[in-house]
Order: C-alpha cells, then sequence, then structure tokens
C-alpha cells in the first residue's frame, strides 16, 4: 500500500463502483480470413456468460459483455490471436486533443500500482502519425492521470501492453488481455522447421468438420501440432488451459474468478471417441511431436510412428471414416519439388478418403483426372503469406477444380 494517494481498499473500491459489474467492450482479433470461425466461437460462449453485439470486421470480431468475458474468451477461444479489452476510444485530430481525451480515462482501473507498461501505436490516414510522438503524447497524459494517485509507472517492456490505434482521426486505446500470442498454447517446446501455428492447426480442423470423423491422420505431422489440436478440441478441453495471461497483471483482475473459468472448463472434458495418427519421415520429429503430446496431457493418446507419408499401410483405417489433414512442406523447404510432393501424395492414396491439405498454391493440384474432387477451396492470410485450405475426397468423380 502506498503511503500517500491512492491505497489498494480505495483502488478495490473504484473497481468495485466502476468495473467488477460493467458491461465492456472486446476485440478478439485473427488472421483475415477467419472471422466467421471467430464469430461462431465466441457464441459458443454464450454457454458460459452473456454476450452482445457481435460484429465481424476485417481481421476479427468485436462483442461486449461482463468483465468474466476477458477469462473466458483467452482460455477458450481456438482461432484467435489476441483479445483486446478497450478502454476508451476519442477523436484526436491534434496532440493537445488526444493528450486531455486520454488524461481523462480510468487508467488506474488497469494499470494499477504497476512498476511500468509498454505501448503498440499504429496510425492511418489520420493528422498524427508519428508513432515515436503519439507515443509519448499518449504516456504523458496516463502519468497525467495517474501521478495525482501517487502512481508512477514507467514505460517498459512487460507484462502489461497497452494499444493507441488510430484511424482517421480517430483513436482507440485498448489493453492486451492475452499477453504473449494465443497461437502459444504453452505446451510446444519442440518444433520443426516452419512450424505450424496452433491457432491456424485449429482453424484447419475446425474448417475440416473434424468432429464428423472416427480417425484423424496426419502423415506429415511434423512436431504434432495438427493432431494435439484435434485430441484437444475432441476432448472439449480448454484451449489456454496450460499458459499464463497478461490480464493476470491487470489491476481488475479476480483470481476467484479465473479458478472457476478454469474450474468450469475442467468439468466439461471428455474421453475423445476419435483415433489420432501421425507419421513422419524424421525420427527427430516423431520425437518431438511425442513429447509435445505429453506435455499437453496426450501421452498415449496419439499413436505416432517413423513412416514414409507415399507407403503408408490404410488397413488400421478399414472400418473407420477418415479424415487426413495435413501441411505439407513447401516454399523453401522443397522449392520447386513441392508441386510434386502433393501430387505424389494425392496418387498414393487410396480411394475413398476424405483430406484436407494446407497449400500455398492451389494450382499444384490440378490436372490430378478422377483421383481428386475438389468440394471447397478456402483461402486466408497466414502472417505475410497467402495460404489455401483445400478439402476434396480421393478417387471420386471428375476433378471439379
Amino acid at each position: 500500500m502506498l503511503e500517500e494517494g491512492l491505497s489498494e481498499r480505495g483502488l478495490e473500491r473504484r473497481l468495485k463502483r466502476h468495473v467488477y459489474k460493467a458491461t465492456h467492450s472486446f476485440l478478439a482479433i485473427c488472421p483475415i480470413g477467419l472471422e466467421d470461425l471467430l464469430f461462431t466461437e465466441l457464441m459458443a460462449l454464450k454457454s458460459y456468460s452473456p454476450i452482445e453485439k457481435l460484429e465481424k470486421i476485417t481481421g476479427g470480431v468485436s462483442f461486449e459483455g461482463p468483465l468474466d468475458l476477458i477469462y473466458l474468451s483467452n482460455l477458450h477461444l481456438r482461432s484467435a490471436h489476441r483479445i483486446l479489452l478497450r478502454v476508451g476510444e476519442c477523436l484526436a485530430q491534434n496532440s493537445p486533443m488526444l493528450f486531455e481525451k486520454v488524461r481523462k480515462m480510468p487508467w488506474e482501473h488497469y494499470l494499477g500500482f504497476a512498476e511500468s507498461f509498454s505501448l503498440r501505436v499504429s496510425s492511418k490516414l489520420s493528422y498524427l502519425f508519428y508513432e515515436d510522438a503519439l507515443s509519448n503524447t499518449v504516456y504523458k497524459a496516463i502519468l497525467a492521470r495517474l501521478k495525482p494517485l501517487g502512481l508512477e509507472p514507467k514505460l517498459a517492456k512487460g507484462d502489461i501492453e497497452v494499444y493507441l490505434r488510430l484511424f482517421q482521426d480517430r483513436a482507440t486505446l485498448s489493453i492486451n488481455s492475452s499477453g504473449e500470442h494465443l497461437h502459444k498454447r504453452g505446451y510446444r517446446t519442440h518444433i520443426g522447421e516452419a512450424p505450424l501455428r496452433e491457432t491456424l492447426a485449429a482453424s484447419m480442423l475446425m474448417r475440416s468438420n473434424y468432429q464428423n470423423y472416427d480417425a484423424i491422420l496426419d502423415p506429415m505431422c511434423g512436431s504434432g501440432t495438427l493432431l494435439i489440436e484435434a485430441a484437444l478440441m475432441s476432448s472439449r478441453r480448454a484451449a489456454g488451459q496450460f499458459r499464463p495471461f497478461a490480464f493476470e497483471k491487470l489491476a481488475l483482475f479476480q483470481e476467484h474468478l479465473w479458478r472457476r473459468a478454469k474450474e468450469a472448463a475442467k468439468a466439461q472434458e471428455i474421453s475423445s471417441p476419435t483415433s489420432f495418427w501421425g507419421s513422419d519421415n524424421d525420427p527427430k520429429m516423431i520425437e518431438a511431436a511425442k513429447y509435445n503430446s505429453t506435455q499437453a496431457g496426450l501421452e498415449g493418446v496419439i499413436n505416432f510412428q517413423r513412416e514414409d507419408a507415399l507407403k503408408l499401410d490404410f488397413n488400421p483405417f478399414k472400418d473407420k471414416k477418415l479424415l487426413l489433414i495435413s501441411n505439407p512442406p513447401y516454399g523453401a523447404r522443397l522449392q520447386e519439388a513441392a508441386p510434386r510432393l502433393y501430387q505424389k501424395l494425392i496418387h498414393a492414396l487410396p480411394e475413398g478418403i476424405n483430406i484436407s491439405l494446407l497449400c500455398p498454391e492451389p494450382v499444384w493440384l490440378k490436372g490430378l483426372g478422377s483421383k481428386l474432387q475438389i468440394r471447397d477451396v478456402q483461402a486466408f492470410d497466414n502472417t505475410s503469406l497467402k495460404l489455401y485450405l483445400i478439402q476434396g475426397r480421393i478417387g471420386y468423380d471428375q476433378n471439379q477444380f
């Protein structure tokens, strides 16, 4: 407790009066092209807590509701990159205007007694656009709010991150409630070259209606991300169960609500009815996949074997509805050999298998004749790379590409 200014008890009174029972605004950020998946995931949170005013925007979904959504969204969402908690919005046509508006926002509710915080600034189509100057203005405004309360956090990299986004002279101030990117689930410590992000793996599985299959196979599993995500999703295990979050450092954090959210998530877990199979030609990748699987609490759940993807035995799946889903190597990993690898894989598969392949060039799968029927091609952005999820069935009528 500080000897002068705002006390811990005084802050708690403010939080009870203005924060704990208020309706809050959030933004869940996702890769462009996956907004509908994220929207569906957020709708599912209604079974836990009221959620209102969901709206899809480019690269995310905005929503409103009680404060416990900060816990639920970070814990459960699989396709989101980050969850931003809105602090305020204002017109900012010049620096004095921005300073005054930011100064009036209740930063003590978020930063509390934190010793430091960091700022991330972006500006588009606005009169104010110099990021260093914007950062300086916002920092001084926050200090102007907090200093009279006896609080003086430093501007430094830490657990709490404040976002300023200026667009057409409208400033939006937010808190990054997630901390590190949400694809960092916390279980994957062993990775290979060009690893698949967990958020992207989960999105591939949701797009592929993974829950409709008895068995899921990844013949080029690498460090096991796709299959681990599939096994966690199939057993209804929460995405964020293995990691900490930035909201745990905020003044408004309530430990009992966070504990309750995790207990409720634990209570919904089931034993998966699906079997999971992974293979890779690299023994080091198989060991990495097994290790990551164990870290995720899935030891023995996924059958990992060192096998050549072009020589797989499909007898174990004879009486199962099988989904083959994979992120085959491409780009710098194989260069000009990548298209041939995709085509060889398709030709090596027996008739009747449903496939979902991640691919940077759908044209690679042209010319396969009656060997592959394409049912769907869905595009989305993966950082700077445009990727396509190609879904189809092996040996089924004429190619419909």
